[in-house]
């Protein structure tokens, strides 16, 4: 009790009024802000105190939107237009997508054409692609959008083309 009461003052130490401690006749001490007979001043140690910390409300980081990937609403192959039908003897097919909106590259999202399930990488500044010396026949494509782990984000509608090359087999003989 004497030690709550001993903590209680030097808490209110720095209150104005002053404290004494009297010994009393049966040895115990007591505290009072009342001087009595043979009592003494006691001065409390200052009280260690630190500047109060304001407390701010916690806000939480507004994600900005231009650094969110935002989702493709289109892809699609423009030309050729499906089951186009192509003379090449060269066997060239030229590829080209539209892409909306436009594809988010500093994700690193990239474009690529299935060409009969085998992948082909698309030119990101043009939206395009040569497949070159391809054989005659139905070739199937497929445009998708891959992110950096080539997940596949967007894939667009296949479409077939039929490629026509000449055949050395049907050459004419030269007339005379």
């Amino acid at each position: 009790m004497r030690l709550f009461i001993l903590l209680l003052i030097l808490v209110t130490g720095n209150l104005s009024a002053e404290i004494f401690k009297t010994l009393n006749p049966d040895g115990s001490t007591s505290y009072s802000d009342i001087e009595t007979p043979g009592s003494e001043i006691i001065i409390p140690p200052k009280l260690t105190t630190a500047p109060s910390v304001k407390v701010t409300k916690k806000i939480t980081p507004k994600i900005d939107e231009s650094e969110k990937s935002k989702p493709y609403t289109s892809l699609s192959i423009t030309s050729p237009k499906d089951q186009a039908i192509i003379f090449d003897n060269n066997g060239n097919v030229n590829i080209t997508l539209v892409v909306e909106p436009a594809l988010q590259k500093k994700f690193s999202h990239s474009l690529s054409i299935l060409h009969n399930d085998k992948s082909i990488e698309v030119d990101q500044a043009t939206l395009s692609v040569q497949i070159k010396d391809i054989d005659r026949g139905a070739h199937t494509f497929t445009a998708q959008i891959l992110d950096e782990n080539k997940e596949t984000l967007k894939t667009s509608e296949s479409i077939t083309v039929h490629l026509k090359r000449h055949s050395k087999l049907h050459n004419k003989p030269a007339r005379p």
